[in-house]
């Protein structure tokens, strides 16, 4: 047979230090792991987004106005004027020099004939690029005039040298559905590129509708044929490419038939994160040798007066509550022997109480619960169902049903709180039982807003006041209303009321149930409206119960007020 320990504190306190200790520790420290990968990541998404966004936004700016200035000029009578006369070329250089400069990149401009003749230039030098004559092999002009009308944009070389590299928007002229010749606009690619670059980990692609790169940032993202390499054209989000991990973003740019690329490689980062795996794994075990000799030392030093407790413990409850212990604590744990003398005393005082409350709980429940039916209903009913067995045979067994359904969850004493739907529900079958024994001569509403339909209510909670109001008022007043309503305050409370249009509750009986509500004493009549009140400040406290009760010739209105509480018990 195993031998029991007599130190049961020190053998369960080194069982708990590895269980709400070590473990906790390696979740939280994975968990600051994972948030802080999450949160880069999620910056890492967010700044590469913002980057496209803006990259976007200034290509749109810079070269939009030079593409409608383009298409401008292409359509006007002047141009073409210009292109078969050549006349007036100084009002022509004005309004090409008035625009460019405007401009927030500037660029040089050329209008060349169908045939390859220079009409007006900036620039004293022709670049390579606009030196062909018809037929056009191929080049700028080539695919302009292939364009038919429309607004080619493409990278090309001024001379030889491939750092000497230029941004040209090409529009074709034309007259009578023929080629009347070209109009260049041409963007130092420097000067676009010093605008959208940003120092940082992502790298720019800008390529045309044919992948074809106008610039970039990286040149081993690009193809042999100098377009956007085939693995990022249809790719977003994160991608695991060849050996290497990359975050992209592209953006369309319709209005300039353009597409861009924000790629981040994230090779770098994945080696970060090894190496802070690597430290915290090294942290992680440093801080769990010295948390476990901390721990140790203390269990050992402290855990022989806890022992001492969890035996005098043991002997209350054998003995009982009101034993008296023997418990002789020193230095740290003096403060906890104290504090739990001071429970103990104050455990007692409530136990106390509760068993007081407890029995004025039971009788307050027991009258309220004899008073739910009145017996007179119940006669009522019962005969109203015999003379409908003969009469209507179906709606004698419709009712015979929901007289049942009253009944089973009138005396249901295993839930005390129930959902106000559920009270409703119930609400509506008393109702038209007893509208039905009164041969339907009143009218019955039930107004609830919809948030409240959840909350939970102590059950049977409006029946005696409705009660109340059948008994007290259908026989003084023909065409009886009763309306039942619901509203949540601001402070989280719940006001419901019952309102009807009888006659009214004489002045010296509403004094005497105002009465009996401050001195808990139970008035003669009306025990209904008494043993709510008494019932919610039992469940509730004394800030809850009747807190409206006002009557005249033209009807009744009581409202009770209870706490906002959904879907659990008070204080729940």
């Amino acid at each position: 047979m195993e031998k029991k320990s007599n130190r049961p504190f020190q053998d369960y306190f080194q069982r708990m230090l590895l269980r709400t200790t070590f473990v906790p520790l390696i979740a939280v420290l994975l968990a600051i792991f994972l948030i802080v990968s999450g949160l880069y990541g999620y910056l890492l998404c967010s700044q590469t987004g913002k980057r496209a966004d803006a990259v976007t936004d200034t290509l749109q700016e810079v070269l939009m106005p030079y593409i409608s200035q383009i298409q401008e000029y292409a359509g006007s009578e002047w141009i073409c004027q210009l292109l078969t006369e050549q006349t007036d070329t100084v009002g022509a250089y004005e309004t090409f020099y008035s625009f460019t400069n405007r401009q927030a990149v500037k660029c040089e401009f050329y209008l060349l004939k169908a045939d390859g003749q220079m009409v007006l230039r900036s620039n004293t030098i022709v670049p390579e690029y606009l030196q062909h004559s018809p037929p056009l092999p191929f080049g700028l002009l080539k695919r302009a005039d292939y364009a038919r009308g429309g607004v080619v944009l493409m990278l090309n070389s001024r001379s030889n040298s491939c750092s000497d590299r230029v941004f040209s928007i090409a529009q074709r002229v034309q007259e009578q559905g023929k080629t009347a010749g070209f109009l260049v606009f041409e963007i130092d690619k420097d000067e676009i590129f010093d605008l959208i670059y940003t120092k940082g980990s992502s790298d720019l692609i800008l390529a045309d509708s044919q992948e074809s790169v106008l610039l970039t940032t990286r040149n081993s993202l690009l193809d042999e044929n100098q377009k956007t390499h085939e693995d990022f054209r249809n790719a977003a989000g994160f991608r695991l490419i060849g050996d290497s991990f990359y975050y992209i973003v592209q953006r369309a740019i319709p209005l300039l038939g353009l597409k861009l690329y924000v790629i981040t490689d994230l090779d770098s980062l994945r080696s970060a994160l090894m190496l802070s795996v690597v430290i915290l794994a090294f942290l992680l075990l440093a801080g769990l040798c010295i948390l476990y000799l901390a721990f140790r030392r203390i269990a050992y030093a402290e855990a022989s007066s806890v022992d001492q407790m969890i035996e005098s413990l043991r002997q209350m409850q054998e003995e009982g509550i009101y034993t008296q212990l023997e418990i002789e604590s020193k230095g740290a744990l003096q403060p906890l022997e104290n504090a739990f003398r001071r429970m103990l005393a104050d455990i007692r005082e409530l136990v106390e109480v509760s068993n007081r409350e407890q029995r004025r709980s039971v009788r307050a429940e027991i009258k309220q619960l004899e008073s739910q039916f009145d017996v007179h209903f119940l006669y009522n009913t019962l005969e109203v169902i015999r003379s409908l067995i003969k009469l209507d045979p179906k709606q004698a067994s419709r009712m015979i049903v929901d007289f049942s359904t009253l009944l089973r969850y009138s005396t249901d004493n295993t839930k005390e709180l129930v959902s106000l739907r559920d009270d409703m529900l119930y609400m509506e079958k008393y109702l038209a039982i007893a509208n039905a024994r009164f041969n339907n001569s009143f009218h019955y509403e039930i107004q609830m807003e919809e948030n409240l339909l959840d909350c939970r209510v102590p059950r049977l909670l409006l029946q005696p006041m409705v009660e109340n109001t059948l008994k007290y008022c259908t026989r003084s007043r023909e065409g009886l209303w009763v309306r039942i309503e619901g509203c949540k305050t601001d402070s989280d409370r719940i006001d419901l009321r019952v309102i009807d249009n009888g006659i009214g509750i004489p002045e010296d009986v509403q004094e005497e149930i105002r009465q009996s509500l401050v001195t808990e004493q139970l008035p003669p009549q009306h025990t209904g409206l008494y043993n709510i009140h008494r019932r919610i400040q039992l469940i509730y406290g004394r800030s809850f119960g009747i807190s409206e009760m006002s009557s005249s010739p033209c009807g009744t209105r009581i409202q009770i007020t209870i706490p906002y509480v959904k879907g659990g018990a008070p204080g729940g």
